[in-house]
């Protein structure tokens, strides 16, 4: 990799990573207070709210996104007529959502969620206003700024919420919470950014555009719907507790997998559509991201699967133990996701947009399938379908990486043996203390994870040596009690 390529990589994973990381230590704090203050029924009712908003806000930016990220040659008029597009189609669903509002709330029997998505769906005609400052930093692999504004923005909508919950306003705290982040995120990538639509609108460009991103927008709407089925399904026929408790240990089980995975998308795919006429070059670099990114995100996730019961109850108390099955569930689900992601990243950034389409139908239909013969069973055996159907789908994507990569089955597969074997032996010593110690959660928590990140660092010690130094040295310069180790 070339010194400046590679310097340009190093910087994006670690701004992503503290980015991603960041968001979600600072909604995972907030969480903790509105677990506290709120119900489960209130995260069930937003629940279902975002489900709409997420839909649409995956409309209004159309694939676009990337598809200016990728492209070789832009100008003013690509950026103006996108920015266009956005704005129109945001204030259109708009339109549609407030219009429907009252279907929706009759649909799951609930009466409050008129007014909340009428507000709650303002955010989207604001992100139409921001899409296009944001994409040119993408381009530009500007991730220190982007990860300075999603900062600000999560700070501010937290703490705009958790002041409203402690006035007991219910569920209107989350409301204010999405609202406050999305217009603090408009206001600063304009300041930062400072972009207008200097150029004019061309349809062409569109339609352009549109032969790439209708893909990626047909394979993000068909993942939105699927990542937030069970809301759907939980809302419509079962209690808006039980809808919260899923909703909680869902949001619980991304704050950890989900960051591992967003790390990886958008800087591997800003990489990769730089190497994308060098395939072997680029089938090395795939492969060692996959293997070192392994070594950490499986044992983690593993580990996380095991101690679920005290983490819930050490966290937002007693209340939330029925969401400890939920959060378990969709953690297996999630574990080989961000290897997915990569390879998804790796055939978008080919052009392979139709491959990427085709890999998550096939994937949906092993999810339908599964759910389909497991309803009349209940939430859980559903739930089952979709952990087997979400990891199948990465052998799946391993099979089209192969062709258009030229990286055989079986050296894929070995990428991530390091990482699994690794995941099974903390997760194996986590789950003996939880048999042998009858202690409360916090104990019972300390004592488990502590002793499992022993034993993980051992295990790195003897057998990946020259990665724990390079973490070793990496870690000295900002702690420097570990100098004298490195």
């Amino acid at each position: 990799m070339g010194d400046q390529l590679k310097q340009k990589m190093i910087s994006a994973v670690a701004w992503s990573t503290i980015d991603k990381f960041g968001q979600q230590v600072l909604q995972f704090i907030a969480g903790l207070v509105f677990a506290r203050l709120l119900m489960p029924a209130d995260f069930g009712l937003m629940g279902i709210v975002m489900i709409f908003v997420a839909i649409s806000l995956i409309l209004v930016e159309s694939g676009f996104g990337q598809a200016l990220i990728r492209k070789t040659d832009i100008s003013p008029n690509d950026y103006t007529s996108v920015y266009y597009f956005n704005l129109v189609t945001a204030i259109l669903l708009y339109s549609i959502l407030f219009l429907l509002a009252p279907l929706i709330s009759e649909f799951f029997h609930q009466s409050q969620l008129v007014e909340m998505i009428r507000v709650v769906s303002l955010v989207i005609v604001v992100n139409a206003f921001y899409l296009i400052p944001y994409a040119q930093l993408g381009r530009a692999m500007n991730f220190k700024t982007i990860s300075t504004v999603n900062l600000i923005s999560v700070t501010c909508g937290a703490l705009a919420g958790i002041g409203v919950a402690l006035f007991d306003f219910g569920v209107w705290a989350l409301v204010v919470q999405q609202s406050v982040y999305h217009l603090v995120k408009m206001l600063l990538l304009q300041v930062v950014v400072s972009w207008q639509p200097t150029g004019k609108f061309r349809f062409s460009i569109i339609r352009d555009l549109w032969n790439y991103s209708v893909k990626i927008l047909f394979t993000s709407l068909v993942n939105v719907i699927f990542n937030n089925l069970f809301i759907i399904i939980l809302g419509r026929s079962y209690s808006k507790a039980e809808a919260g408790q899923f909703s909680q240990g869902n949001k619980l089980s991304e704050t950890f997998s989900y960051t591992f995975q967003s790390i990886f998308a958008g800087s591997t795919f800003a990489l990769f559509s730089q190497l994308q006429n060098d395939i072997p070059r680029f089938g090395r670099i795939l492969g060692e991201m996959i293997r070192r990114t392994s070594l950490v995100t499986i044992p983690v996730i593993s580990v996380l699967i095991v101690v679920a019961s005290p983490l819930i109850t050490f966290l937002w108390t007693d209340k939330f133990q029925p969401a400890v099955i939920y959060f378990q569930l969709m953690s297996m689900a999630s574990v080989l996701t961000p290897f997915y992601v990569m390879n998804l990243n790796a055939l978008n950034a080919r052009g392979k947009s139709g491959q990427t389409m085709a890999i998550e139908l096939i994937k949906k239909l092993l999810i339908v399938v599964g759910i389909f013969h497991l309803y009349k069973q209940g939430i859980v055996f559903m739930l089952f379908a979709y952990v087997v159907g979400s990891l199948l789908a990465y052998p799946v994507s391993v099979l089209f990486v192969k062709k258009e990569l030229q990286l055989s089955f079986r050296n894929q597969i070995g990428f991530l043996l390091p990482g699994l074997a690794t995941g099974l032996i903390t997760a194996g010593v986590a789950m003996l203390l939880q048999l042998a110690l009858p202690w409360s959660a916090l104990p019972l928590l300390i004592a488990q994870g502590s002793v499992s990140l022993v034993v993980y660092l051992i295990i790195i010690r003897i057998f990946f040596r020259s990665l724990f130094d390079k973490f070793l040295t990496f870690t000295a310069k900002y702690i420097p009690f570990l100098k004298k180790f490195a």
